[in-house]
């Protein structure tokens, strides 16, 4: 297994996936829940979220943890949080994400650039919307129409 490397004061791009790639994030509900989970989990880690998208069948995040604090400590909360919510929500009980999730160290401002293009653009590749404007769950309002949407973006 691959051992995660953790740099202070750094960006990451992160990919979390449902369960047995579940398309759970289809329903607004659910949406809406994980934003209230990463809201909840950042007046608790005080992490910064540059970026993000909820797509229906996973999610990207850009975030910067605080000094002390590694990704892992603050996906392995929000992940805990969200699937306990979402278990109670559906009165059932199990995994809802999936254990590992995906992260790339964003190197430069080019690169965190790329990211947010990539995570703008995702809802409109994937045909759920014809301009990025138009998927709610994204940070793109708040980048280009001065609009904190669905949650506060910490802007780069």
């Amino acid at each position: 297994m691959r051992k995660r490397i953790y740099l202070e004061n750094h960006c990451y791009f992160i990919t979390v996936n449902p369960y047995k790639k579940r398309k759970i994030f289809e329903s607004d509900r659910f949406k809406a829940l994980y934003i209230k989970t990463i809201s909840y989990c950042r007046n608790k880690f005080a992490f910064k979220l540059v970026g993000f998208v909820i797509m229906p069948d996973h999610i990207h995040l850009l975030i910067i943890p605080p000094m002390k604090r590694t990704v892992s400590d603050i996906m392995h909360h929000i992940d805990g949080v969200f699937a306990n919510s979402y278990n109670k929500a559906n009165v059932s009980s199990g995994k809802v994400i999936q254990g590992k999730f995906w992260e790339h160290v964003v190197r430069n401002q080019k690169d965190l650039e790329e990211k947010l293009d990539y995570i703008h653009n995702n809802p409109v590749r994937a045909g759920l919307v014809k301009r990025s404007e138009d998927w709610k769950y994204s940070s793109f309002r708040n980048y280009y129409l001065d609009n904190n949407s669905v949650i506060k973006i910490d802007k780069m």
